[in-house]
Formats: structure tokens, C-alpha cells, sequence
């Protein structure tokens, strides 16, 4: 379905088609009608599947359509559970209305807060923001949600997870229009605490679930490969880098000391490579991901937060250095690639290391995976074999004393568990002590001393 034949504004069109879009994707085409029509709704769809514009398009149609509550009022916030997520949803944003008369303000954490309060005093129409940076805004009056036409909660599942559900609710009750429409997306609608938080800000959603995040994205091919440790881990990623076939390559590992080995590693070895990770600073951490963005490198090796948010086109290849331990994390790092219908490279090194990991995701996307060796980089690793189930002791043995005889012993004596009540017990006791009697076990008595008579004799 194209984007006009939604009566989208020609402006916001010609947008669009600056973006390169013509064609809306699958939770697009379910979504802008519904935004339209003033629908709350909760949506879960694939990364990579065009959120940013099934939500960003229809609310600024609507905020073109419909007058401004309050002249100095903001319209609508997007909320991005990290800086690097809303940083993109805010350049997506600018792109979007660029041809609006709209203020679209970014406020996130680790920015001064005296500057962005500089920002809000212009009355921006939109702020994209991380819910504790605008929940600092909101507790010290820099900035009024009484208004507020439209909230979007951006990745809420993520958002959730990283214990923002307090300030997102603080957030939603600051915001008391009883017309306010709000939109949540989160890969995932069978989380416990969407769920809750889902009934907490939406009145009446329609509910959109065009792919549940653990189905495979079918455009995505994925490759593992055993690998026996880290230096032989090391050897397949140079291996890879230099002979894979990418237009741009995403590297993932664990840890952050990790990233800038990794790409010291692969510039060692004449390959065009550049790290990130959240000890950067943020000035630093923006012209990385610009540098990447524009293609200017083709190799950058990111942890999963600092890649969060990454949106880019021309991405053909992701390599999993470490499987990452969450499942969920596996399906968001192998959605870098694919993006917008196109086709990917995902590669996952599995050591014995990973190898709890590779069975949780298995489990999770409900599909046998199957790993196979490097070509000219073959590891002895073959995997590990499941640890057999510890046995129980059978429920009628509880209670007894252990036996210090082999296993199937019949003539091992039987222990008979003495179940009378305790004044029995007393009573037995009594009569084995009058019983001793009877058996030579009288105790013995001292016999009378014989009375002395005067002279000296014993009497008879």
C-alpha cells in the first residue's frame, strides 16, 4: 500500500519520499489507520519493520488536522528507553516534519540540563525523550505534560526491563487529558510487565501482533559456527571480515574492554574498523555511530546498548561474537541487518562458553539451530552433551536410615520404623527393666552385717 493512499498530507509525502519510502511495510499499513482514527493502540513487530514512521506520520496528519489545546502546550512525547534509540527516533522525526513548522526537541540523560531547559522555554510541539531526563523536566517544572495530545512508548518491553515502569507511569499520570491518545510498541505483548503497563495508559487499545519477536526474520540468514576459545574466536572474525562479501559489518560482543580490543584486533590486520561502547562520551559516541551511518567505516564492534537504536540500510552483516544471554537480544542484534525488506547475514561464534546460551535460544525461537565449522578454521568443539537428570531417592524410602549394603542386597536387614506413641514407649521401657530381674540382672544387695557378742564369738 503506498503512503498517499492513506490521505497523508502532500508535505509529509514528500517526506517520505526524501527518506527513500514509497511502499508502507506490514505494521505500517495496520497502524496509520488506525493512529488516523484516534485509536490507543499496542503493536509488536519485527525490528527493523518501520515503527518510527507507522507512528511518527500519523500523529504529526493529526497534529496538522487538529488546533493546539494550549498555544505554549507540548503536543506530543516519544518515549525511547535510551539515549541512543532516541537520538534516532529524533533524526527520523526532524526528517519526517521537515517540511512542518514544528519544533522537535531532543531531551535525554547525560545532556546539560540547564540547555535543555532553554529548549523547553521555546515550547517545542514534540520532545522525543528517555523517561528519567523527562521525569526530571517534570519534577522541576521545566516542563507541563497537562496537554499532552499524543504519547508513544517506543520499545516498552526494553524500556520495562531497564526499571523505567515507575517513571513511565509518573510520566502517564502528569499527563491527565482525558483526549490524549497513546500508541505503545514493544517487541514482545506476552510480557508481564507490558501487560500491566498496558492497562495502566491505554484506554480501549487495538491490539496489532503482525510477528511475534521470536519468529525468525525470513529475509535474515543465519550462520554458527563452533569456535574452541577466544583465540580461535579471534582468527574467525579476522577470517570473516576479510572475506565476506558486506557492504557494512556490525560486530556484537559482551563487554565493553571487549570492543576496543576487538577493533584494535581487526585494524591490526588492515581491516577499516572503529569501536563504541557507553564509557565513551556522548560527542564521541554521536560521531561513531554518524561515521558508520555515512559509511565512512565499514567495520564497526558495538555492545548491545550502545548499538541500540542502529537504523542502517546498507548493514548486510551482523556477527555475533559472544551470544548474548538474553534471547531476546539475539533477535535484536540480528535485526540490525535486513532492515526495510531487505536481505541480511547474521554469524554466531558458539563456544563452550555460549553454549548454555545458544540452547536458551533455540528454546525461545522454538527451531532447532544448527552449527557447523568454519571452513579452514574447523574447532574441536562439537558441542556439549545435555548433563544427565540427578536421581531421587523413591518417596517411600524418606524417613528410613541409610543402608550400608550394596544395591540389591537381599539379605540386608530391614529396618522397621518404630511408629509407637510415646507413651508406649515409656511403658516399654518399664517392663524391660523388671524383666532384667529375670534374666541375672538384679542388682546386687550388701548382706546385713552379723551382730558382735561380748566374748568375742560370733552368735550361731
Amino acid at each position: 500500500m503506498r503512503f498517499q493512499d492513506f490521505g497523508i498530507d502532500p508535505r509529509l509525502i514528500s517526506s517520505i519520499k526524501h527518506l527513500g519510502f514509497e511502499q508502507a511495510t506490514e505494521v505500517q499499513e495496520a497502524a496509520i489507520p488506525l493512529i488516523l482514527g484516534g485509536c490507543d493502540i499496542m503493536a509488536t513487530s519485527q525490528t527493523g519493520s518501520g515503527k518510527t514512521i507507522a507512528y511518527g506520520l500519523p500523529v504529526l496528519q493529526r497534529m496538522l488536522k487538529q488546533r493546539r489545546f494550549e498555544h505554549r502546550a507540548v503536543r506530543a512525547v516519544i518515549l525511547a528507553p535510551t539515549r541512543e534509540l532516541a537520538i534516532q527516533v529524533h533524526a527520523n522525526m526532524k526528517h519526517l516534519g521537515m517540511s512542518l513548522d514544528y519544533q522537535i526537541q531532543l531531551i535525554i540523560g547525560r545532556e546539560s540540563f540547564q540547555h535543555q531547559e532553554k529548549l523547553l522555554r521555546k515550547n517545542p510541539e514534540v520532545l522525543i525523550a528517555t523517561p528519567g531526563r523527562l521525569l526530571d523536566h517534570i519534577r522541576e517544572k521545566s516542563i507541563s505534560l497537562e496537554h499532552l495530545e499524543f504519547l508513544v512508548l517506543d520499545e516498552a518491553d526494553r524500556m520495562l526491563d531497564m526499571g523505567f515502569r515507575d517513571d513511565v507511569s509518573a510520566i502517564s499520570n502528569s499527563a491527565p487529558n482525558v483526549k490524549r491518545q497513546t500508541m505503545l510498541f514493544s517487541a514482545t505483548l506476552e510480557h508481564v510487565d507490558v501487560a500491566n503497563i498496558c492497562n495502566q495508559v491505554l484506554r480501549a487499545p487495538e491490539r496489532i501482533e503482525i510477528n511475534r519477536s521470536n519468529d525468525q526474520h525470513e529475509k535474515i540468514e543465519q550462520r554458527l559456527h563452533f569456535s574452541d576459545n577466544l583465540t580461535h574466536k579471534e582468527e574467525q572474525l579476522v577470517h570473516l571480515a576479510k572475506t565476506e562479501d558486506y557492504r557494512q559489518l556490525l560486530v556484537f560482543t559482551a563487554t565493553k574492554s571487549d570492543t576496543e580490543r576487538l577493533a584494535k584486533l581487526l585494524v591490526d590486520n588492515g581491516i577499516d574498523a572503529t569501536s563504541i561502547n557507553g564509557d565513551m562520551l556522548q560527542n564521541q559516541r554521536k560521531r561513531t555511530l554518524e561515521d558508520f551511518r555515512r559509511g565512512r567505516v565499514e567495520v564497526l564492534v558495538a555492545t548491545d546498548v550502545a548499538a541500540r537504536g542502529l537504523d542502517i540500510r546498507t548493514l548486510s552483516h551482523v556477527i555475533n561474537f559472544d551470544l548474548p544471554i538474553n534471547p531476546e537480544d539475539f533477535i535484536h542484534r540480528t535485526g540490525r541487518t535486513g532492515r526495510a525488506g531487505a536481505s541480511g547475514i547474521a554469524i554466531s561464534l558458539v563456544s563452550p562458553k555460549d553454549w548454555t546460551s545458544f540452547g536458551k535460544i533455540e528454546s525461545y525461537l522454538k527451531i532447532k539451530l544448527t552449527c557447523t565449522m568454519l571452513e579452514g578454521f574447523e574447532a574441536k568443539f562439537k558441542g556439549l552433551k545435555p548433563k544427565p537428570a540427578k536421581k531421587r531417592l523413591p518417596a517411600s524410602n524418606k524417613g528410613r536410615p541409610t543402608k550400608l549394603t550394596r544395591k540389591g542386597d537381599k539379605n540386608a536387614p530391614k529396618h522397621k520404623q518404630n511408629t509407637a506413641p510415646k507413651q508406649d514407649k515409656k511403658q516399654s521401657m518399664r517392663d524391660s527393666m523388671a524383666s532384667a530381674v529375670d534374666s541375672g540382672f538384679a542388682p546386687m544387695k550388701r548382706k546385713p552385717r552379723a551382730e558382735i557378742i561380748d566374748d568375742g564369738r560370733e552368735e550361731d
